[in-house]
């Protein structure tokens, strides 16, 4: 796993209503910065935890979420999905996300900030024409189930320093260190 994200992969409102309980999945598997947990309904990624094995926590998350019961577990495909994910090849690869408004701007606008490059959460505000939002984003920020492929990681202290990530910051700093490489 060596090269770095190029693609651009498709954010989508995924509510799971009407999805067939068969059809959830989630794996665990390896990453540059360790092990992965991947939650996904067919092949629309739900959830991508970094740094962790922590399949129960993840699956709390997106059960409540999508009022979903997921529980079938496919290890081999999870480890495909992590390699194509971090190989790069993630063009045209679906993101189901639930949140506000809110939520989907700022994620959007995170899938404009290139591989190895940070903005602050305030120029993020300012990006999105609410300059005062600073907090608000590090809260939206935060209710991201999809690291690494919705940027979250990209976004640090007006100052430079790292700041809180939901997988802990030294998986955030290896994530950049390893898109910079």
């Amino acid at each position: 796993m060596t090269t770095k994200n190029t693609g651009s992969p498709l954010l989508k409102v995924f509510d799971g209503k009407g999805k067939n309980p068969d059809r959830f999945w989630y794996g665990c598997g390896h990453t540059p910065v360790g092990p992965g947990v991947i939650v996904a309904c067919d092949q629309t990624v739900l959830a991508l935890w970094l740094g962790n094995r922590d399949s129960v926590a993840a699956l709390q998350v997106i059960n409540a979420k999508y009022h979903a019961c997921v529980q079938r577990r496919d290890d081999p495909l999870a480890e495909h999905l992590l390699d194509q994910v971090f190989s790069g090849d993630v063009d045209g690869l679906e993101l189901g996300v639930a949140g506000s408004d809110f939520d989907l701007r700022v994620w959007n606008m995170l899938l404009e900030i290139r591989p190895g490059m940070t903005v602050s959460y305030s120029a993020l505000a300012q990006r999105l024409g609410i300059p005062k939002a600073a907090r608000a984003v590090g809260s939206a920020l935060a209710r991201n189930c999809i690291g690494y492929l919705i940027p979250c990681h990209r976004v640090i202290r007006a100052d430079g320093t790292i700041s809180r990530y939901r997988w802990g910051a030294d998986v955030k700093q290896a994530l950049l260190a390893w898109e910079r490489a």
